[in-house]
């Protein structure tokens, strides 16, 4: 027998100290367990024999689990994904055990506001970004000023901020950008609002998303105030901020060598070593590719510093927000840090910058004097306003007293030789992105050409991408809305052959639909729309519904690669009220859109007889063999296309 418990049951008896059983071995078991392991008996899964037990925990089959008398199990289920209704559906799944068993749901009340779990009388981290721009943490609250974090908004705007780099001419950087408080220009977060006309050198920062300004505006980034502070001390420098988020030593140190840098500028890398598996050989590269972007920049008559940023784990004498901080980001993130550990490999790295003569700063010296800035962490690695002022501060000291540190070039064969076995193939990376952009642009500048021929200089162009497996009435109902709010309107249909109708079908479906439609031009979408390389879950979807997706890429790739070159403003989609995978990446073009000035236009679906139209359903009545209802939903031209066809009843 199966009795589901309530949320305040498990958190009566978590304060008691029971101890429980976790049902699934899924994202809750891999967030949390580090945190909870103590309260936890074992981890129960059907799929056991595929999991790797975590924390010493054990993970059992159901069969072996549940043998006889009662158990006190947690429901350990995505919690983001329609967890009280997948929740009585495990109740009577777990039915057929002839024991009796106790199923409590966890407290999810505070995940979708704040990224955590209540757990007993304390909160688990569960989902770090959401976390950190909910608005809820003090701690998170108290890095910014009163009156911007007033807002609500504040923070999620800050989360807008896209972070992949793009190939920008012979480089990297970020895509053009701008949300009102970020703005990313020439690739760069960039901060320029010096009062210097005229500067005699330029001085260059890279590095991680500490450096590149994570969940910061441009004007509190480490760049923007490292510019105020030698603007005040007269130095004619501009300050240039190339940093991306990500700890690639490789990309940074390619970064470095493909730069544009001039005799006498100055060359700073941010960033940490925390590369533990195989740490000890790791470091020696680090060393390598160090010394090898010193060297770069010395043949250029320039400068180079490289600083080593603390995590909060570094900080000496904690105060009792920071440990609570500390206590609640690790607890279940980077759990391989430790402060011996870090603090071991930074000397290790130290020693390896002072014998190939580089100047190194160990910004954890400076950070000792945080308190007259005030609360300088938002969580376990990224800073506040107050401490990207920390670090420009202590880093304006080495630019006003710099000295050449060039001094005995002791290569470390060692690490030489790791270095040429571990290659990450960065630079096959950036050529495989080339070809990728390339063919991007010939298939849209084609695609712009064929437009163009049809309608000569068009202007406030709309666009739908649809799979049309089948073409419905719902789909052109929202055709025919669209252009009542747009003048021209591009139909990209899903080439990826798929689906249960060949693409070169519905293709020509859509067309016949739409021929009537001056206005309307229909094209396949290639490879970068809905494709198996850019959104794959996309065609699995009507299988792992209850699955989080992630569909960034190829909302990013039509953000900042086709609708710009095509003169986009608006894409429509039909609201989703049953699909959870659409609703999800419906959520992502609209969060993603704003900051690249594309408006995602949900449309209210097509009822017909209080009944909504899908192409699911029609595929499902089809598949049932009711073959009679379908005409009510599909175009006659669609219709007589399925009459004809078998398939759907294969």
């Amino acid at each position: 027998m199966v009795s589901v418990r309530s949320e305040a049951e498990l958190k009566e008896r978590l304060i008691e100290g029971s101890k429980f059983y976790l049902y699934g071995a899924g994202i809750v078991y891999r967030k949390i367990i580090a945190a909870v392991s103590n309260d936890i008996i074992a981890v129960i899964d059907k799929n056991r024999s595929e999991i790797i037990p975590l924390n010493d925990v054990a993970i059992l089959s159901p069969e072996d689990a549940f043998i006889c008398g009662e158990y006190d199990v947690i429901c350990g289920l995505n919690p983001e994904l329609q967890y009280d209704k997948r929740t009585q559906v495990l109740a009577e799944e777990l039915e057929k055990y002839d024991v009796k068993i106790n199923l409590f749901l966890l407290d999810v009340t505070s995940l979708e506001d704040e990224g955590v779990l209540i757990w007993g009388d304390r909160k688990v981290l569960f989902d770090n970004r959401k976390y950190l721009i909910s608005g809820k943490s003090d701690f998170v609250k108290k890095a910014y000023s009163p009156e911007v974090i007033a807002d609500a908004k504040y923070l999620e705007r800050l989360n807008e901020e896209p972070c992949a780099f793009v190939l920008r001419g012979n480089g990297i950087g970020f895509e053009d950008f701008d949300n009102g408080l970020i703005v990313h220009a020439q690739g760069r977060k960039d901060w320029n609002d010096s009062k210097e006309l005229e500067f005699t050198n330029r001085i260059l920062l890279f590095g991680d998303s500490r450096v590149s300004g994570m969940l910061l505006e441009n004007r509190h980034t480490i760049a923007a105030n490292l510019q105020r502070k030698i603007d005040k001390n007269g130095i004619k420098y501009k300050v240039e901020n190339y940093a991306i988020p990500g700890r690639d030593i490789e990309r940074m140190v390619w970064q470095i060598k493909n730069e544009k840098i001039d005799a006498g500028d100055v060359v700073v890398l941010g960033s940490g070593f925390y590369e533990f598996e195989n740490a000890d050989e790791n470091v020696l590269v680090w060393g390598e590719y160090l010394r090898e972007a010193n060297d770069a920049v010395l043949k250029k008559k320039a400068s180079f510093i490289y600083m080593n940023l603390p995590t909060m784990l570094e900080l000496a004498d904690p105060s009792p927000e920071e440990a609570d901080a500390v206590l609640m980001f690790h607890s279940t993130e980077f759990l391989d840090y430790t402060p011996e550990k870090l603090k071991y490999y930074k000397n290790i790295l130290q020693i390896e910058c002072a014998s190939n003569g580089i100047c190194f700063i160990d910004m954890a010296a400076a950070f000792a004097y945080r308190s007259k800035y005030g609360q300088v962490f938002i969580n376990l690695h990224h800073y506040g306003p107050h401490g990207t002022e920390l670090i420009a501060d202590e880093l304006t000291d080495y630019i006003i007293a710099l000295t050449n540190c060039s001094g005995a070039n002791l290569l470390h064969e060692t690490a030489i030789a790791a270095k040429r076995t571990r290659s990450s193939g960065f630079e096959d990376k950036l050529v495989q992105m080339k070809k990728e952009d390339d063919q991007i642009f010939e298939f849209v500048d084609e695609l712009k050409m064929r437009m163009e021929r049809k309608w000569g200089d068009y202007g406030d162009l709309g666009c739908i991408v649809m799979n049309a497996n089948p073409f419905t009435k719902g789909h052109l109902y929202l055709v025919k809305e669209a252009l009542k709010l747009c003048g021209k309107l591009l139909i990209l249909v899903v080439e990826e052959d798929l689906s249960e109708i060949p693409f070169k079908d519905r293709y020509q479906i859509v067309i016949d639909n739409t021929a009537s439609m001056n206005d309307v031009f229909v094209a396949p979408s290639g490879t970068y729309s809905i494709s198996k390389s850019t959104f794959p879950d996309y065609f699995e979807k009507e299988k792992i519904q209850g699955k989080k997706i992630n569909a960034e890429t190829d909302v990013r790739i039509f953000a900042e690669r086709i609708a710009p070159r095509l003169g986009i403003k608006k894409r429509f989609v039909g609201e989703e009220p049953t699909d959870g995978i659409t609703r999800q990446y419906n959520e992502t073009m609209k969060r993603i859109f704003k900051g690249y000035g594309i408006e995602l236009v949900e449309i209210p679906r097509l009822q017909i007889d209080k009944k909504i139209v899908s192409a699911t359903e029609v595929r499902k009545n089809i598949k049932n063999g009711d073959m009679g209802s379908i005409s009510e939903f599909v175009t006659p031209k669609t219709h007589e296309y399925i009459l004809s066809h078998e398939v759907f009843l294969k």
